[in-house]
């Protein structure tokens, strides 16, 4: 499986870019903050979207890689696996303070969508927590993995492909099976279901043999019936004695009640009056508009303070001091060497082209002396001596541009520069940095007299915030903290003097209103009351109202049951003389329920089977999966460090350490002991043996955020190569650096895709 392509709508400093994967090695190269980690993080919303929840004060993952205009983060991605090509579309929008996420996949084969609704799970094969921990390596974690979680996650995908179902909550499941079949104390579960099912039927078979005696029972019921009925009818009446004893003896309850809320109210009166005596200090009764003047000094405070404490942002940058900058000082500044530049130059160039001059003057020469030293040999010495002059006058030309050259390099190398256009750069940042130097020494000036202004109104609002104090009997010592603290002491206190009272308030109006609603009204006579309640029946003072209303209404309605009751009796007495239930019926039903207790006690006995057994394998788990890791780790490892370290163990936890011979003797230590670059390749390896064992056949792309960083030039290279190996196994890789030496790197090792951000 791999990615072939993503296209970001929106998503945090990204909009609108399209790009091209290979499915091999890709070398994703950009500048800081030029988005490369805002990408990493879009390959993981595609496949996994992103959390909603926050950890402390850092914002959830979706707040952080929304637009900050528009809320939204948005795109989709088109991958490759053996099922064919589908297209995933991912987004989520900021409605409010609520979210609204939306996943669509799109079979590219007939471009139908399909029920994926967890596209990690279903093309890499593990979930978000195991993904970030084996295969993403963001820019600040580094290599390392968190052991003792990820071994717990890869435990449980092991059992049951699934990170949060592990080993406890099967014998869980398990025991819970079991127990639904038969309880340890033996009494519930299907099979004493059907245990006391077989009892029923066992019983109505004896019932059914003994019908005469049956009917003689019946019989005796009915006589028991109509005795029933004659208590009841007693019943009935001491029953509805006692419900008007309560009746009255609510009414008294509530009109002392009602009595006992009317004082509370008075009480709470009084103590809102008192705790108003308290607020008065000096003479001076503070109010709203008094708070809020100190809320507004206080808060005037603040501000300025915050402007007088502000740090100087310097956004020219600070001039880049060197040598070469002095030396141009000194020199007369850049006018002046960019003149004896060119004037060198100048020379340099003249005495160039008088020698090319002299030499073709000399060649034209020559040639006609050849000629004319035939016919006059008089003329030979004349034109010999003209020739010696030419000659001499061209070395004479060449020693000079030679001379001159060799000042123009000079100088040159005196200002550090190979050219002419070197040295034209060179004296434009000399000029650029000058200018910068005297822009910033007139924004310290402009600063220091903001500074100077905001001290000064410092000082005016803490003699405006203590007069303030001072009407309400407070003060400070006249500090910005001490009179900031007096603020806030005075505000607070304000407050709770109000807030105590507003509570004493509503505690009034709640007594009132209780009483109000306890009062049994005007006609009420305490008197008849506290005799009414007095006639109470000892028998029944136990019972609750709700069960005395219950027993009232059964008394009333169990007459007219009892005389159903007899007539019923007579029927089924009439019945059952003349017919009755086949025996052999009744114990073929027996037959059944005693075969399905049978198989439902096979299948307790295979529960708990399941469950010794799985018991002791889950104890052992983890120890059969630490040789795999340790084995392809070392492999791994001794292919990033070029043979040097050729083993790895991995603990149960994940942790790590390593083998070493020291005076012929052979020790273990821990990791953390190797240098850090080392370190970052161990845990590679560490992860690239976990995707083998937990990706889904293997496909899991590896995303690597400014991850080699500590790593030589030369281990860098040991590691693309194997990183390279893999990609030839059909894994995809996503290399994102600052830096072009990874992509140098990764030319040696073959076929990939660079892409510039």
């Amino acid at each position: 499986m791999h990615i072939e392509s993503a296209h970001i709508t929106e998503f945090g400093r990204l909009k609108d870019l399209e790009l091209d994967f290979s499915g091999g090695l890709n070398v994703i190269e950009g500048a800081n903050e030029s988005g490369k980690s805002t990408l990493a993080e879009f390959i993981k919303f595609i496949f996994y979207g992103l959390q909603s929840r926050k950890k402390g004060d850092i914002p959830s993952e979706r707040e952080r890689h929304a637009a900050w205009q528009s809320g939204v983060c948005a795109g989709h991605a088109v991958v490759n696996d053996e099922n064919g090509s589908y297209r995933i579309e991912r987004s989520c929008v900021r409605n409010g303070d609520s979210w609204s996420e939306k996943l669509t996949v799109v079979d590219l084969t007939n471009n139908t969508p399909v029920d994926i609704r967890d596209p990690g799970m279903h093309f890499f094969g593990m979930p978000e927590s195991v993904f970030l921990r084996a295969s993403y390596v963001r820019q600040t974690e580094g290599t390392e993995i968190d052991g003792e979680e990820t071994a717990r996650a890869i435990e449980n995908m092991l059992y049951s492909a699934d990170e949060d179902t592990n080993a406890k909550k099967a014998l869980k499941k398990l025991d819970s099976a079991r127990v639904r079949l038969k309880y340890k104390v033996g009494r519930g579960g299907e099979i004493y279901k059907y245990s006391l099912e077989l009892e029923q039927k066992e019983d109505e078979l004896e019932k059914a043999r003994r019908a005469s005696e049956e009917i003689a029972e019946l019989e005796s019921a009915l006589e028991k019936s109509k005795e029933a009925e004659r208590l009841n009818t007693e019943r009935l009446g001491e029953v509805r004695r006692e419900t008007a004893a309560r009746s009255a003896k609510a009414a008294l309850e509530r009109y002392n009640k009602s009595e006992e809320q009317k004082k509370l109210a008075k009480e709470y009166l009084e103590k809102s009056e008192k705790l108003s005596e308290h607020v008065v200090r000096g003479g001076f009764s503070p109010d709203e508009e008094y708070i809020e003047e100190l809320r507004r000094s206080r808060g005037e405070l603040e501000y300025n303070r915050k402007e007088l404490e502000r740090e100087y942002h310097d956004d020219i940058g600070e001039i880049e001091h060197n040598d070469v900058f002095e030396r141009i000082s000194l020199d007369g500044g850049d006018v002046m060497i960019r003149r004896d530049a060119e004037r060198a130059e100048n020379s340099k160039r003249s005495f160039t082209n008088l020698s090319i001059i002299t030499l073709i003057a000399g060649l034209i020469f020559g040639v006609i002396a050849y000629f004319m030293t035939g016919r006059d040999p008089g003329r030979k010495t004349v034109l010999l001596a003209v020739g010696g002059a030419i000659a001499a006058l061209l070395v004479l030309f060449v020693i000079l541009a030679v001379i001159k050259g060799v000042g123009v390099k000079r100088l040159y190398r005196k200002y550090s520069a190979q050219s002419s256009e070197d040295l034209d750069f060179l004296l434009n940042s000399y000029a650029l940095n000058k200018n910068r130097e005297e822009l910033r020494e007139a924004k310290r000036s402009q600063f220091q007299k903001e500074m100077d202004h905001a001290s000064d109104r410092e000082e005016h609002l803490l003699v405006k915030a203590n007069l303030l104090l001072a009407r309400w009997a407070m003060e400070s010592d006249g500090t910005y903290l001490s009179t900031v603290d007096k603020l806030d002491e005075a505000v607070v206190t304000y407050e709770k003097i109000k807030e105590t009272q507003q509570k004493l308030s509503n505690d009034r109006e709640n007594a009132l209103r209780v009483a109000e609603a306890y009062s049994p009204g005007k006609e009420f006579d305490p008197v008849s009351a506290q005799i009414a309640a007095g006639s109470s029946i000892p028998a029944l003072e136990g019972d609750s109202d709700a069960e005395l209303e219950t027993k009232e209404k059964y008394a009333a309605r169990a007459g007219e049951m009892l005389s159903q009751k007899i007539s019923s009796l007579e029927k089924e007495i009439a019945v059952m003389s003349s017919s009755g239930r086949d025996p052999a019926m009744i114990e073929s039903e027996c037959d059944e329920i005693r075969g399905k207790i049978a198989s439902l006690e096979k299948k307790y006995d295979a529960y708990v089977l399941a469950y010794d057994v799985l018991s002791e394998a889950s104890s052992s788990l983890r120890k059969r999966i630490s040789p795999a890791l340790s084995r392809r780790a070392g492999e791994m490892m001794k292919k990033f460090t070029d043979g040097k370290y050729t083993s790895i163990g991995v603990s149960d936890a994940l942790g790590l350490s390593f083998t070493c011979e020291d005076g012929g003797a052979t020790t273990t230590h821990d990791v953390s002991s190797l240098s850090r670059g080392t370190q970052d390749a161990a845990y590679l390896a560490l992860r690239m043996s976990l995707l083998e064992i937990l990706g889904k056949n293997g496909s899991v792309p590896m995303i690597f955020d400014e991850t080699f960083a500590s790593l030589d030039d030369e281990r860098l290279k040991n590691v693309l190569r194997a990183l390279y190996a893999q990609t030839e196994q059909g894994s995809q890789i996503f290399l994102l650096t600052c830096r072009k030496r990874e992509a140098e790197a990764a030319e040696e090792c073959g076929e990939y895709r660079h892409i510039v951000l």
